[in-house]
């Protein structure tokens, strides 16, 4: 072969070697560009805020537990504050009407919508009286009446209302009369809590308070 035709054949595979390193750096370059260039994805997960749960709340002078349901306060009132509330001295006014006092308070309780602030908006309350002699539903009623519920109708439609219904609430028994003459129908308990010398009135705005009805099934006596 001749010098001068090895020379092209020389040259040719000189491009072709060129054109494959720069065909491959080319590529390298463009897989290092991706790679440096894709990061990965951070998912980030917002855990909701929780919903509110029901709750369990104890009122030791009575040993009964019930569940407080979500969306509601439990509240408390002393009797001084009631009569604030009421606008006035309702025990003293009992004792110039009857001429005797009305049972001794114990303490009281009220079940309201949360952020509502007016009591007399609760769903359902209890007010707790002493019962030294361990008096029965009808009997607590007929001494004290219904007192401080409405307890001023002297007329006959206190013994229309009175609590002759048996009702059993936490394992104890007691009675239950509905205020029929009143806007709602309010309904009373009388529970006679007898291991404590106590009773509990409890008071539902109205007879078929679905609410209210709900709490009472769960309390729980100890």
């Amino acid at each position: 072969m001749q010098r001068g035709s090895v020379l092209p054949i020389i040259l040719i595979l000189i491009v072709v070697a060129g054109l494959v390193v720069g065909v491959y750096f080319l590529q390298n370059s463009r897989t290092n560009t991706t790679s440096e260039a894709s990061y990965p994805v951070q998912q980030v997960f917002i855990k909701p805020s929780p919903s509110p749960q029901e709750e369990i709340v104890n009122i030791e002078n009575v040993d009964l537990s019930l569940k407080l349901p979500a969306g509601f306060d439990f509240m408390e009132e002393s009797e001084e504050e009631h009569f604030v509330r009421a606008n006035g001295n309702i025990r003293k006014n009992f004792n110039y009407y009857i001429q005797y006092d009305p049972a001794g308070f114990s303490e009281s309780f009220y079940i309201v919508p949360a952020s509502e602030t007016n009591l007399n908006n609760s769903v359902l309350s209890a007010v707790i009286y002493d019962n030294p002699d361990n008096l029965d539903p009808m009997s607590f009623y007929d001494k004290y009446w219904y007192y401080p519920f409405v307890w001023g109708d002297f007329t006959s439609r206190r013994n229309e209302i009175a609590p002759e219904n048996s009702e059993t609430i936490g394992g104890k028994t007691g009675g239950s009369g509905v205020v029929t003459y009143r806007p709602g129908k309010p309904k009373f308990i009388y529970l006679p809590i007898p291991e404590k010398n106590l009773m509990m009135q409890i008071q539902l705005p109205t007879e078929n308070n679905e609410m209210g009805g709900t709490i009472l099934k769960s309390f729980i006596f100890e």
